[in-house]
């Protein structure tokens, strides 16, 4: 069920204006011209990793309606098309399946079958796959397959030195090199210039605004935007080549979002195919840009690629780094389906590792994220906790829960309970269901929130529960508060593993915004939240036994519930703005600068 909430515009949750501009068409197409070089180096890359990436690729940039005139066209007699289709629109099941039954049809189809999984991030499945029919893959469907699922050395090895397979061994030898940024944090460093009070502000980050929204992008802007508004000079520079990487081949150096500028590292001219030369080329871009504007501190953000860049930029020109790491994005690899004996975990581990003690301040999301820095050795004094935010604006939406919940097909008596987000397996919904299934109330209603990889199966779940369930889809993020505003019940229930252990999500302040109070799995990251709100109750993770009785409970007492959320949304307004950890940032960056100073001090 999808409800037809899409006439508003999505910066407006997250309060992002784009300035306007008179020449736009003619600054578009100069653009367009000047990005042609970066634009090719995207396409010699995708012609590296094989036709089906991309094929892929393409088929993933079209939109909606095109993608479905390509599937009843080239899809009905083609099913790799078909299956790329399905894939790009997010029902994996449903391509896997038909890569099955296309390879048990046709054997000589599972080198495609193969490539069109790794170029849709299923290497695991695309490993079954080969395993399940047995065939000897070419070397470089095998060498694309093991570089997905982090083996760069045995991809090497299967590739050997055949000069056909050369463009794809300089991508894949690229990522190995790239995952060692000793060169790069071994950069002599320049006498420091010491500020008091450090105003010129660089972010360096992978995406962002206004091309990526997620919430990486998101807490991005929050704290941009609130730093600009204490006055500081703020920039955003996002990661070589993006976004025309992304498909926007249109895209201008530098845009405004709000107050704050966004500047993209796009040269005039071909980018190499290796990730490690393109961080060395983009090590120069941000030298070049920041001297220009005599920052006072560079502040990268995860992942570790934009801390070397800018670990290396800010020892040859004399300014302090902060590097802040907002999850160990091998820890999530790893969740889903990653070994922790592949280059790819081991490798970036280190190399996050070694980026942290390199900075002269470290910034983290949570407590138990800050324990885990210090046991890889980095100063605990050099460890600032910033946790999640959201924009003061966000406190300023009234919630419509009854008109939320007539657009859904509800009731007033109805007793909500759900959440939004991205649908992957660590978020633990099937507890959800199975527990709402165990309740055997009929008043009771699951509404889940977003898309993502497990949509197809948890529908297919609740059904099959007999479970009341409401699933949307994907939807504007500046709706995303209307769904919300319907739960009398927030649920968290992720899964126990390494990533959410540590790592915390940013939901939950949404909802706490909108006085819904939580109920959340027993993970440290959740508990600090639910803690420090005291706006909801923790339960044993992945018990729907557990849950159901929790539940049963709370949503018999309608008062509680309430008053939890009226709590929530104080804390909320009190502790968790953007206003209020820009403060907290400035302390940082003294932090930084004094810590940089010494180290220069003591390497003279």
């Amino acid at each position: 069920m999808v409800v037809p909430w899409c006439r508003h515009d999505w910066r407006e949750m997250i309060g992002v204006t784009m300035t306007p501009s008179t020449t736009a068409a003619p600054a578009s197409a100069l653009a367009l011209f000047r990005n042609i070089p970066v634009g090719l180096s995207v396409w010699s890359k995708f012609r590296a990793q094989g036709w089906t990436a991309t094929l892929h690729s393409v088929v993933r940039a079209c939109p909606a309606r095109p993608r479905a005139v390509l599937a009843r066209g080239l899809g009905s007699r083609w099913p790799i098309v078909r299956a790329a289709v399905l894939s790009a629109g997010g029902k994996r099941d449903q391509c896997q399946r038909l890569l099955r039954e296309t390879v048990a049809r046709d054997p000589q189809l599972l080198d495609a079958a193969v490539d069109i999984l790794v170029a849709a991030h299923q290497p695991w499945a695309a490993r079954r796959l080969a395993e399940q029919f047995l065939g000897r893959l070419r070397p470089e469907t095998s060498a694309r397959l093991l570089s997905s699922e982090g083996y760069f050395s045995r991809a090497l090895e299967e590739l050997g030195d055949d000069a056909h397979h050369r463009a794809l061994a300089e991508v894949v030898q690229g990522e190995l090199l790239s995952l060692d940024p000793s060169d790069r944090l071994a950069t002599p460093a320049t006498a420091v210039r010491m500020v008091d009070r450090p105003q010129r502000i660089c972010h360096l980050v992978t995406t962002a605004l206004p091309e990526a929204l997620s919430g990486y992008t998101v807490r991005t802007h929050g704290i941009a935007q609130a730093q600009s508004r204490r006055g500081r000079n703020v920039t955003v520079v996002s990661r070589l080549g993006f976004p025309v990487d992304q498909g926007a081949i249109a895209a201008q150096r530098r845009v405004w979002v709000d107050d704050v500028a966004y500047e993209r590292l796009l040269p005039a001219r071909r980018l190499p195919l290796s990730a490690d030369a393109r961080l060395d080329i983009a090590v120069e871009e941000v030298v070049e840009l920041v001297s220009k504007w005599e920052a006072d501190v560079l502040h990268a953000h995860s992942k570790h690629d934009n801390a070397q860049v800018a670990i290396a930029a800010g020892r040859r020109l004399g300014i302090p780094v902060v590097y802040e790491a907002r999850g160990f994005l091998e820890e999530t690899w790893r969740s889903r389906g990653g070994s922790a004996e592949s280059e790819r975990y081991q490798k970036t581990r280190e190399a996050e590792t070694q980026c942290m003690r390199a900075a002269d301040a470290v910034v983290t999301l949570s407590d138990s994220m800050r324990a885990d820095i210090i046991a890889r050795g980095v100063d605990a004094e050099r460890i600032h906790l910033i946790p999640n935010a959201i924009a003061d604006e966000a406190l300023d939406m009234v919630p419509d829960r009854d008109g939320a919940r007539r657009a859904l097909g509800l009731s007033s008596t109805d007793r909500v309970v759900g959440l939004a987000g991205t649908l992957n397996a660590y978020e633990g919904l099937d507890v959800l269901i199975e527990a709402v299934a165990l309740l055997d109330d009929p008043q009771v209603v699951v509404l889940i929130v977003g898309g993502g990889p497990q949509l197809d199966h948890l529908r297919n779940y609740a059904a099959a529960r007999g479970v009341k369930a409401r699933f949307t889809g994907r939807v504007l993020p500046s709706e995303v508060h209307r769904y919300v505003a319907a739960l009398d019940l927030y649920c968290l229930p992720r899964l126990a593993t390494d990533v959410t252990c540590l790592v915390p999500p940013l939901k939950p302040l949404d909802a706490l915004a909108l006085s819904v109070p939580l109920l959340a799995s027993d993970l440290p990251p959740l508990a600090e939240i639910v803690d420090s709100s005291g706006a909801g109750w923790t339960v044993e993770a992945g018990s729907p036994e557990v849950w159901a009785g929790r539940m049963k409970a709370l949503l018999a007492d309608s008062d509680v519930l309430a008053e939890k959320g009226r709590q929530g949304r104080d804390w909320v307004r009190r502790f968790r703005t953007w206003r209020y950890m820009a403060e907290r940032y400035d302390h940082v960056y003294r932090a930084a600068v004094a810590v940089a100073g010494r180290s220069c001090e003591e390497g003279q």
